[in-house]
Order: structure tokens, then sequence, then C-alpha cells
């Protein structure tokens, strides 16, 4: 029986991209940075890769930070301090929090019936503060970060700083929900969690070997939990 219930934060219950676009164009105001139209395009690829390396624990996001926006000028050949435009830029993703659909919906109905514990790979008090200015942190009985750990998911040694904070639950009474196949799924399914895979727009690989449930919407997790 699942008594406790892992969910992501970016990508399942925050609208990452539409964080990035406006955080975008604010530092490109801010800096004075004219940036091509198609800088998402340019940006989500280069991101992903550095939340791939620091999932294999090569990179921290210290080093992310560092690099990120470096690299996307060095692309597009812009002349700028990409760790400058990148304080700018991160404060924006720090302030923005704008939910995904249904997502205050499934946070009150799992809080009412589950231990409830947000799972992230970003930084403590960033998401602290994201959850808090869309009313969503009080529905949380724990907030887990790779920051409280010194690992990422979907490590061994973040679930194992998670579940000893939990008092050590038998894995089979715990659900992992979340976005990302490698992070939440793979890292859930590999220590023994039930794993939803959150695809809203049914684009992911569907592995059977790890993700027990998929949803294309919040709302249809009441279905399974």
């Amino acid at each position: 029986m699942i008594k406790t219930v892992f969910i992501d934060i970016d990508g399942t219950l925050l609208d990452f991209n539409a964080a990035v676009e406006y955080s975008i164009n604010s530092a490109s105001r801010v800096h004075g940075v004219k940036l091509p139209g198609n800088i998402l395009e340019i940006f989500h690829p280069i991101n992903n890769d550095l939340w791939k390396r620091i999932e294999k624990g090569e990179i921290d996001i210290k080093i992310l930070r560092k690099i990120r926006w470096n690299t996307i000028f060095e692309k597009i050949g812009v002349n700028y301090d990409g760790e400058k435009f990148e304080e700018t830029f991160y404060t924006n993703i720090s302030e923005s929090a704008i939910p995904i659909k249904n997502s205050h919906s499934i946070l009150k109905y799992l809080s009412e019936k589950y231990t409830l514990c947000a799972s992230t790979n970003a930084v403590t008090s960033q998401q602290i503060k994201r959850l808090k200015n869309c009313c969503m942190y009080d529905y949380f009985d724990h907030l887990f970060t790779s920051e409280m750990f010194g690992a990422s998911k979907p490590s061994k040694e973040f679930f194992d700083g998670c579940f000893e904070r939990l008092g050590n639950p038998s894995p089979d009474t715990v659900a992992i929900i979340g976005d990302s196949l490698r992070a939440d799924i793979i890292g859930g399914k590999s220590y023994g969690l039930t794993t939803i895979l959150f695809d809203e727009l049914r684009n992911k690989c569907e592995s059977s070997l790890y993700v027990d449930y998929i949803v294309d919407d919040l709302e249809k997790i009441k279905e399974i939990l």
C-alpha cells in the first residue's frame, strides 16, 4: 500500500518552459543583449544536456550556472559575460511560479491521503521561494533537494538521503511522480518505488521496465493513487 508520494517540481508542477521564456526575455532587456528569435530552440538542448550531466554526477549546479549562458553565447556568436547574464536569468527563474494545469488540485488530493514530498535537483532556497510564490509549499510534508544530500536524482545516494529522513520506509510503500524518464522514473524504479511518468505531450519514451503508469494530465493520478 502506498503511504508516501514523491513528486518532482519543474516540468511536473511548475511550467519550466514558460518560466524560461519569461526569464530570458527579461534578462535580455536588462542587459541589452539582442538574442535570435529561435533562442528557446538553442537554450533547451544545451540546458537539457547540462542537467543530464548533473544527473550523471559529472557536474553540479554551480558549474551549470557558470557555463550555461557562456556556452549559449558562444554558439550564437554573442560577445557578452554569460555569468553576469546568468545571475539575472537565475533570479527571474527563482521568482517565476507558473503552475501546470491541475497541479494545485492534485497536490491538495495527495496531501490529504499521503505523506507528500517534493523531490528536485534544483537549489533548495530557489524551490522554496517558487513553491511559496504559487501557494504550493504548504501542501508538502518534506522538500528534498540534491543540495541537501550532495547527490542528484537518479542516484541511490539521493534516495538514501530522502528515505533516512523519512525513517526508512519500505520502498514498496512509496510512489514517485515526475516528467524525467531518467531522474524520476528510472531513478525511482531502481530504488524499488512505484513510478508515474507525467508526459503531457505524450512524446517521452515509454519503457515498461521502469514506467508503472503514465499520465498526460495530473488529474489522472487520482485514478492511480
